[in-house]
């Protein structure tokens, strides 16, 4: 149904961008390339448990489970596993890899607060490999940290910019 078909299509698109991560990852390249993915996760609706479950997509679409967190955190472990199955699996093929797993934002479906610190609760992690040392001292957010390792490791100039945040809040 379209109801079901529109709430799958963030499920479809996140397997097909892992396996696309996968196949990049297997296929060795001579020169040091650049490849990025943003996944939809772990947005809702929340398509696993924190075991792989399913979870019914037509019982998510109420408001009660929209804000519960613990669906949420479930999926969020859920999502933990698949990143570090992704990661592992590109260390397997490039041991020199650098990986980076980076937030847009934090839990935000909730109704208690809008304006909840829930939302800035970002994820940054970066792996290199271990001959690879970097001093981040100077970098305050993760405003500059593209332009960072573009400049450190693929011989880009790009400007660093002054760290700055902004709040966009919506009207409900």
């Amino acid at each position: 149904s379209f109801f079901e078909s529109y709430f799958l299509k963030n499920e479809v698109s996140n397997k097909n961008i892992e396996q696309s991560i996968q196949f990049i990852a297997s296929n060795k390249t001579k020169a040091p390339h650049f490849t990025y993915a943003h996944f939809l996760m772990p947005h809702f609706p929340y398509y696993q448990d924190s075991l792989g479950k399913s979870i019914n997509i037509r019982k998510q679409i109420s408001e009660d489970l929209l804000y519960n967190k613990s669906y949420f955190v479930s999926y969020l472990k859920y999502v933990n596993t698949a990143i570090l199955k992704m990661t592992n699996h590109i260390i397997s093929k490039d041991s020199s890899a650098i990986i980076m797993v980076l937030s847009d934002h934090g839990f935000r479906n909730n109704k208690d607060s809008f304006l909840s610190a829930n939302q800035f609760n970002n994820i940054c992690s970066i792996r290199f490999p271990k001959a690879v040392k970097h001093d981040f001292t100077n970098l305050k957010s993760n405003v500059n940290l593209f332009p960072f390792l573009f400049n450190k490791h693929f011989g880009q100039k790009l400007d660093i910019l002054p760290d700055s945040t902004i709040f966009l809040k919506e009207k409900r």
